[in-house]
């Protein structure tokens, strides 16, 4: 079930989008700035970067183009110093490119073909992720179908680690405590791997639906297909479940990854509906309607308990304890990354270019530049924005 293509506007457009990010508790937080090492910077999938950011050090810091010939780009994952970038799925060759966020040098390539049809056409390679020293990326397909892990510094190949598979597309993995965790399986699953060799540590089968990504935290990994199944996060052992009383089937795409909220919630999406799970009671908290179009991902995100979601026209605000609407507003544009947003300022990226708006008034517009696309904000301070035609900006954002 694909979702929504929001579209944004210039100025409002900015924040609220897809927004992302962080619960009341992490807004609180100390300054910290963390590698944005996979869907959303990390593993609760909120978006959020623990960091104060004065807009009048913003600047270009370089720009360098990859090669588009193979299709546009995924979103990219940061860390070690580097930007990691993947091409789209359906792409006849996988590459993965690594950009020096200090230079924009491209310090190495690789090349996955597929072995399927014996004529190296490769289904799918999906984002990327990194963990100490490491960027993994998985191939779709069947007999193409695996996780594989490379050296940052050497591009040298670690592992590849066969999964099960049927031409599904996949979500960045999601790293956690040395460990690797995804969507897969032939009829529908979450694998957990050794985060530095690639041995598998478990497998959980769960319901046939590709497109979503795991939430993690120290006990537990969240997944969610028709319902909220919770995983042990040592044995994958189902620890609990809790049925979405609402569940519209649309497809066997989910195109949303959980959001550990940081009020003992879990928030998705699903079709028309903003969700949330009560982690305490184990029960269905709330659900709102949301309009929904065409698009690979219709991820919502969490910000002082706020929950942002882009949808039409409209970014729409909800009040995350209880789900009412706070807020709706006018966008105009293409949403074409999710928000990332930091303690003072918000980044946003539509077809119109991308702008920072500020994070306590995302009507109001304070920094912004034409180059668009994917966004990732590392931990040097570097905002990367990978546009589909494979111009790769680095925006310097702190001194």
């Amino acid at each position: 079930m694909k979702h929504v293509a929001s579209t944004l506007s210039a100025l409002t457009a900015l924040a609220l989008v897809c927004a992302v990010t962080a619960p009341s508790a992490q807004a609180a937080t100390k300054e910290r700035a963390t590698d944005w090492a996979t869907l959303n910077g990390n593993a609760a999938h909120t978006g959020y970067a623990a960091v104060s950011l004065n807009p009048a050090n913003f600047s270009q810091a370089w720009q360098v183009r990859l090669d588009s010939t193979t299709g546009s780009f995924n979103i990219p994952a940061t860390g070690g110093g580097r930007v990691y970038i993947s091409n789209k799925p359906n792409s006849a060759i996988g590459i993965l490119t690594t950009v020096n966020l200090s230079t924009g040098a491209t310090e190495w390539t690789k090349t996955i073909a597929g072995a399927y049809t014996g004529g190296g056409y490769l289904h799918s390679i999906h984002s990327p992720a990194y963990a100490k020293g490491m960027v993994y990326v998985s191939t779709g397909g069947h007999t193409d179908a695996a996780l594989w892990g490379f050296d940052v510094a050497t591009g040298t190949q670690k592992f590849r680690a066969p999964i099960s598979a049927q031409w599904e597309t996949y979500y960045a993995p999601t790293p956690f405590g040395g460990s690797m965790y995804m969507n897969g399986g032939s009829y529908g699953g979450a694998y957990s791997f050794n985060a530095r060799t690639g041995t598998q540590n478990w497998f959980a089968s769960l319901p046939q639906y590709d497109e979503w990504t795991p939430a993690v935290d120290e006990n537990y990994v969240y997944t969610y297909t028709t319902k909220l199944d919770v995983l042990d996060r040592k044995t994958g052992a189902l620890a609990y479940s809790i049925a979405d009383t609402g569940f519209d089937w649309r497809g066997y795409s989910v195109g949303c990854a959980p959001v550990l909220g940081g009020m003992s919630d879990i928030i998705v999406t699903q079709y028309n509906r903003l969700i949330a799970f009560d982690l305490n009671t184990r029960r269905l908290k709330w659900q709102a309607p949301i309009s929904v179009n065409y698009s690979e991902m219709n991820q919502p995100s969490v910000a002082d308990g706020r929950v942002f979601y882009a949808n039409g026209g409209y970014l729409s605000v909800f009040n995350q304890a209880d789900g009412s609407l706070l807020s709706t507003v006018p966008l105009q544009g293409t949403a074409e990354s999710t928000v990332i947003l930091t303690k003072t300022v918000g980044f946003i990226s539509t077809s119109g270019g991308t702008y920072a708006f500020k994070r306590k008034d995302p009507t109001k517009t304070v920094w912004s530049t034409p180059a668009h696309g994917q966004l990732a904000l590392s931990k040097e301070g570097i905002l990367v924005i990978v546009s589909a035609d494979g111009t790769v900006t680095g925006i310097k954002t702190r001194d």
